[in-house]
This record gives structure tokens, sequence and C-alpha cells, in this order.
């Protein structure tokens, strides 16, 4: 199927998300190239194998290489529809964005809706993996929270802190498709949680429902 005018930017979470959603974004890169849209990869800066430290990485930045990614895309091949696809903190990022700049569709993937209860969970993951690692949890330090090695600057959780996007507000005037924990794409796996996650289904479902957006 021809999709050559669609261009469709990744934007890749935080953290701990970023490594294990890795394998995911270049299964969905490629997926979609073969489907004949234009994907576009990319690191933010601070993180992957982009200039800076993740302790200078801020949701504004973020937004602002989203922007940047966008503009590749369309100088490079001239697409004229743009698609963000996001998972976890990259959805939320992605629907930031939408808010701010037109754009044609949003794919997102359990996004986070609520940043005090994601900073929260990040925070019990790592409590729980300190647990059974020979690490130990370095002394609090007020200039950032640390995570599975990254460095959150309070800049950045503050950030996060303000992410309040209830149900009923958060949705747009723009095709999007939300799949989430409870969704019924989202495929439970045993021992998930130390698995890279490559969710084939799930992958299919969404190219097939941009394949109909399309149409």
């Amino acid at each position: 199927m021809d999709h050559d005018g669609t261009g469709v930017v990744l934007c890749y979470p935080y953290g701990q998300e970023y490594i294990r959603c890795h394998m995911l974004y270049v299964h969905m890169a490629n997926k979609l190239a073969k489907r004949g849209f234009h994907a576009l990869r990319f690191d933010y800066y601070g993180t992957g194998d982009s200039a800076g430290d993740f302790s200078s990485v801020t949701v504004k930045e973020s937004l602002d290489n989203i922007q940047m990614a966008i503009d590749e895309l369309k100088k490079t091949y001239d697409v004229s529809r743009i698609i963000l696809f996001g998972v976890r903190f990259g959805a939320t990022l992605a629907v930031i964005y939408s808010r701010l700049h037109a754009i044609d569709a949003l794919v997102l993937w359990d996004p986070v809706l609520d940043g005090r209860f994601y900073l929260k969970s990040i925070d019990q993951s790592y409590k729980n993996w300190l647990k059974g690692a020979f690490a130990k949890r370095k002394k609090k330090n007020n200039s950032f929270i640390e995570n599975f090695g990254f460095q959150f600057s309070m800049e950045l959780v503050n950030e996060i802190r303000a992410v309040n996007i209830g149900r009923e507000k958060w949705m747009t005037d723009i095709p999007t498709l939300v799949l989430g924990a409870n969704s019924e794409y989202w495929i439970k796996r045993e021992d998930e949680f130390n698995k890279a996650m490559v969710p084939v289904y799930e992958t299919d479902k969404t190219i097939d429902w941009l394949d109909n957006l399309l149409l």
C-alpha cells in the first residue's frame, strides 16, 4: 500500500522504559517502512545516541526535538501528513505536542496520564529491583532522582509531576488509537517485566489501523 505522503515519528519514553522498548521501536519502524510509510526513530537530546546527558533532559526540550524530527521528515521526504507514535511517556509527549501543533493522527500505547503516579511506579520498580541486586541505592540527592542509573533532574521531575491528563480531557479531535494495559489488544505475557517488549500482535493491529485510516 502506498503511504508515500505520510510520515510517522516515533517518540521514545524515558529512562529504563527507553531500553525495554527499544526493540519494539525498531520492529515498529521496520514494519511501517515495509507498508510504505516514512518512519523516523530519533533520540531526544540527552538520550540514546544523541549528545548530552540524561540529567539535562527536560520535557520542553523533548517537545522541541519532536518538532525538529518532524521538520526533518518533511524536508527529506516531502510528506504532507504526520502521525505521532509513542509508548508510555513517549505517548504522553505525543499528546502534549498535539495540543500545541497540528498533526494528523496519534498512536498511543499505555500513555502516562498521571505524572505523580508514574514517578511512584517507576520508583517502586527500582526499589523492587534493588532488593535482588548487589547494588545499593545511593544517598538521596536534592538535585536529582536516580532510577535504574538514570538521573532525573528536579526540573524534569517537576515537569512530569505536572502531567495530569484526565481521560475525559485528553482525547483530541484528531484520529487516535489507544492501546493500554487493559486494552483488548494488549496481550499479557509471563515474565514480561524482564523481557524486551516486541508485541507483534499489537504492532500489526496498529499498522492495520493506520492502513484503514488513510484509505
